[in-house]
């Protein structure tokens, strides 16, 4: 249940989960989903735009969209308890180059 630009093992391997843990793939396809939706939004251009002859996305693209994965895969709430800090050259480091103004 693979979208066609990240594939489970790639998210696996960025969320340091093992490739045999299957319970979170469902949960994981759609974070997948919900993460490359929101960079579209984010850079108001559509993926297609920055796919490769082979169909692979911009590999700053497709690092964006894991970082919001791992983002919401280890945050599922809306308030986070703990002490929350920017992470510097993150999502919007990523996407806002691609931005069309």
């Amino acid at each position: 249940m693979d979208n066609i630009y990240i594939d489970l093992d790639t998210i696996k391997k960025h969320l340091n989960l093992d490739k045999d843990f299957t319970d979170d793939d469902d949960y994981l396809y759609q974070l997948s989903e919900a993460a490359l939706t929101a960079v579209e939004n984010h850079i108001d251009t559509p993926l297609t735009y920055y796919v490769d002859d082979d169909g692979r996305l911009d590999s700053a693209l497709v690092q964006a969209a894991l970082l919001l994965i791992a983002n919401f895969y280890e945050n599922r709430e809306s308030v986070a308890f703990a002490q929350a800090y920017r992470v510097p050259h993150g999502f919007e480091y990523l996407l806002n180059q691609y931005i069309r103004y």
